[in-house]
């Protein structure tokens, strides 16, 4: 078991860990975070979290207070807004693995963890500096140490429930209510199927409370002292209740949406999902269903189904169903193709899902050096090493998957994902030298002279201010940029080309440039950048400009 831990921590270290520092602080919700905590050890405010010199109501403060310690600790980088992100990845790898070796047996649990640690979905959002793979992660350890405390009758029970307690405290006070409203969900079914009530104990139940209430409830108390309902309001009913049955953050998407983001999520694991179809079948058929897939199965769709029916979706919300897919994925893929001593149910179709797999891999380094006019600002070498990387491993899977040694395709996958990692950090994301935002938010220092204030517009919005460390006026409306520019002192504002050749059509005058960047953002890239890469299209000018 130790070296099966090891050897996933090593893997993990090379998918989340690796050029953890690549790229900069992203202009999405990733600058929220990394920002606010860089503003709490400037102000050594751990209580009330602000972006922008403005408080921020919108989430709890545990990813907060994660990252200012490693701040506090390394230094405000790149790579340590990130390492919380990261940490939680390793924590579900390690998960999955403790859930597969205790349902299944070893190999499983290893497979199951190698599926998570290379899965692009999880590897993505391991470096990213956002809340959410912590969320995963918390949600993830509530729901197995609940099924473990209910079902299992482990020794030393009464820890699992005090474990159970503490996980969905922690989620509550990294992400809020949607840490205690997952968990009962999922364990509903199971409890009743299998007679759940006959192994629950008041008295753990009320040390699974406890310990909830004392690891969520102080922070809480401490900001309703400070604040008043003002923050409950904005918190509970604004961000959460609005996010989830409003368009207020989020447009309204299909109910399908998720499908596409989960097997993408999955790659390139995602081929071997169609193992799953006849062991689900035949169960269906016979009105069997053991009780560890029930389990599994729960895990892995009810979230799906909560988040489907919200009218707001973001594709990071399901991250939770990744510890059970990867449980799944690993045992049909062990049942598929045997083990030492016994032929497997499905060889033939594990051998050309694997090939699937490796075909996948090779498809997207074909993509990757077709991109490679979006990306002057990454290195040749950078570039030609990590396509050559992934292209390679592409075709190591499917000529594995092709030969009598189909048994090695799962191994070749894990080498494959690795690989996806690797090449996407190296061929993508590392470019020479200073990134877009972080030549723009020197050019704004140098230009700064005289205090001027600073005014993004549609364009480094949230990111700009964490290399700067300069208050920006929010400028959120076409109407705000006008009055703006109309002030009668200096004023510094960054602006995209397209916006500013419309502004200055409409006020009929020029504006002062003083400093232009282009570049290829991959973070809102569409996959259209790939397949048909036009760089008149996908690049972005931002300019610098003053008013005077």
């Amino acid at each position: 078991m130790r070296a099966a831990a090891i050897l996933l921590v090593v893997l993990s270290g090379l998918t989340f860990g690796l050029g953890l520092g690549t790229p900069a602080i992203t202009d999405s919700d990733e600058a929220y975070y990394a920002e606010a905590s860089r503003e709490m050890v400037e102000r050594a405010d751990y209580l009330t979290p602000r972006f922008n010199y403005r408080e921020r109501f919108q989430k709890p403060v545990l990813y907060y207070w994660a990252t200012a310690g490693f701040y506090h600790l390394f230094g405000i980088r790149e790579w340590t807004a990130r390492v919380a992100a990261a940490l939680s990845g390793l924590g579900l790898v390690l998960l999955a693995f403790a859930a597969g070796r205790r349902w299944f047996d070893a190999a499983t649990g290893l497979l199951a963890g190698a599926v998570l640690a290379t899965s692009f979905g999880a590897v993505f959002m391991a470096r990213m500096a956002l809340p959410d793979l912590p969320l995963a992660f918390f949600v993830s350890a509530t729901v197995y140490t609940a099924f473990v405390a209910l079902f299992d009758r482990p020794a030393h029970v009464a820890r699992w429930w005090a474990a159970c307690g503490a996980a969905a405290g922690l989620g509550f006070l990294t992400k809020g209510p949607v840490a205690v409203v997952l968990p009962p969900l999922v364990l509903a079914p199971p409890f009743v199927v299998e007679r759940g009530w006959r192994h629950l104990r008041v008295r753990h139940l009320a040390l699974a409370l406890a310990a909830f209430a004392l690891t969520a409830l102080p922070w809480y108390a401490a900001m309703t002292a400070e604040h008043g309902t003002r923050y409950l309001y904005g918190f509970f009913l604004g961000d959460n209740l609005e996010r989830f049955a409003t368009t207020a953050y989020n447009p309204h998407r299909s109910p399908f949406f998720y499908v596409p983001i989960l097997l993408g999520g999955l790659l390139p694991w995602s081929p071997f999902l169609f193992l799953g179809v006849r062991p689900l079948l035949t169960a269906w058929r016979a009105r069997r269903l053991s009780r560890r897939s029930l389990r599994i199965l729960c895990w892995a769709l009810l979230p799906l189904l909560f988040f489907s029916i919200s009218v707001g979706k973001q594709p990071r919300y399901i991250l939770p169903m990744l510890p059970p897919l990867a449980l799944a994925i690993a045992s049909w893929i062990r049942t598929a193709i045997g083990g030492r001593h016994g032929a497997g149910e499905q060889p033939a179709l594990a051998r050309w899902l694997g090939f699937a797999s490796g075909g996948l891999a090779f498809t997207l380094a074909v993509l990757l050096w077709r991109a490679r006019p979006l990306l002057p600002n990454v290195p040749s070498a950078r570039h030609l090493a990590g396509v050559a990387a992934l292209a390679a491993a592409g075709l190591a899977v499917m000529a594995i998957a092709a030969s009598r040694r189909g048994r090695l395709a799962p191994a070749a996958v894990t080498v494959a994902g690795a690989a996806i990692a690797f090449a996407l950090n190296q061929a993508v994301l590392a470019e020479h030298g200073l990134y877009p935002v972080e030549r723009m938010a020197r050019a704004v220092m140098a230009e700064r002279t005289a205090g001027e204030p600073v005014g993004p517009y549609r364009v480094f919005v949230r990111n700009l201010i964490f290399y700067t460390g300069v208050e920006q006026e929010d400028l959120y409306s076409e109407a705000r940029l006008h009055d703006f520019l109309d002030r009668p002192d200096r004023v510094l504002c960054v602006i995209g080309e397209h916006d500013l050749r419309t502004l200055e059509q409409s006020r009929a005058r020029r504006f002062r440039r003083l400093h232009t960047v282009t570049y290829f953002d991959p973070a809102t890239a569409k996959l259209r950048a790939l397949l048909w890469p036009d760089p008149e299209r996908e690049l972005r000018t931002v300019v610098l400009i003053s008013n005077r």
